[in-house]
């Protein structure tokens, strides 16, 4: 079983990705709807290190790309994947979330299907053993 975080303040959103992930693997997953919290538990709790994070980048408080320097600041988040999540994505900020550690940063999907689509690419990607 895989541990993945999920961090979007959009509960529709993450239900979405939550079944779309559902036909992949089997999961725990980590929901939060405060980027902030989100932030502060990960990093607190090593016992629950994720294999995968998604980020929505479009977040009170702090914003995805926020999540992702304070996330990759830490040692034991540096092999976890991490994927910045937008409803629109430009090439510059598509550019900014990768310089800041994501290892995607990708339109947000609108439908079950679309995110089964974009999870192909994101799971055929090997997860490295944590340390």
């Amino acid at each position: 079983m895989v541990t993945i975080a999920i961090i979007d303040d959009d509960m529709d959103d993450v239900q979405l990705l939550a079944d779309a992930i559902s036909e992949f693997t089997t999961a725990c997953f980590l929901n939060f709807r405060n980027s902030q919290q989100a932030v502060t538990t990960l990093v607190n709790n090593s016992a629950f290190i994720p294999a995968y994070v998604f980020t929505d980048y479009n977040m009170p408080l702090v914003n995805g790309e926020q999540v992702i320097r304070s996330l990759r600041d830490e040692p034991m988040f540096r092999k976890t994947i991490i994927i910045a999540l937008s409803t629109s994505m430009p090439e510059d900020l598509a550019q900014s979330l990768k310089t800041a550690g994501a290892d995607f940063a990708l339109k947000k999907p609108v439908s079950t299907k679309e995110f089964s689509v974009m999870l192909e690419s994101i799971f055929s990607t090997p997860i490295l053993v944590q340390s």
